[in-house]
């Protein structure tokens, strides 16, 4: 199987809005007939937040990754990740990935998180740096 993010916009009677979802196919993604097939079994699946079936989807986006693409982290730093990573949503608590972008607190905290997370993983070294 071969796995893709893929992120829509879809369209009914009384909203607009916009998805992602997780999609499986057999073939890779190849031809236009592929991209109508998957919007077409997203449409057939989708309900607006009125339960009313969703009219038009245009699907907007895809990426193919693997199940072992990004391969466990060594040691305990994938636990410290997520903890660090825990602690920052609980304390700031952003309820979508806007959020990040339109809530000044969460936005400002930002730098805290990556300089915690550069921290655990370690920074880049720049060869003149050696």
């Amino acid at each position: 199987m071969i796995n893709y993010f893929v992120s829509y916009r879809y369209y009914s009677e009384k909203q607009t809005g916009h998805g992602m979802v997780n999609v499986s196919l057999i073939d890779p993604i190849s031809s236009y007939e592929i991209v109508q097939d998957v919007t077409k079994r997203l449409a057939e699946g989708l309900k607006d937040e009125y339960g009313e079936p969703v009219k038009r989807v245009i699907i907007t986006n895809w990426k193919r990754y693997e199940e072992d693409q990004y391969p466990a982290p060594p040691g305990d730093v994938g636990r410290r990740l997520y903890e660090a990573c825990e602690k920052w949503k609980q304390q700031y608590q952003p309820s979508c990935g806007e959020s990040i972008y339109q809530v000044d607190k969460v936005n400002l905290a930002c730098p805290e998180l990556v300089e915690e997370l550069m921290d655990i993983v370690g920074y880049f070294k720049h060869e003149e740096d050696e």
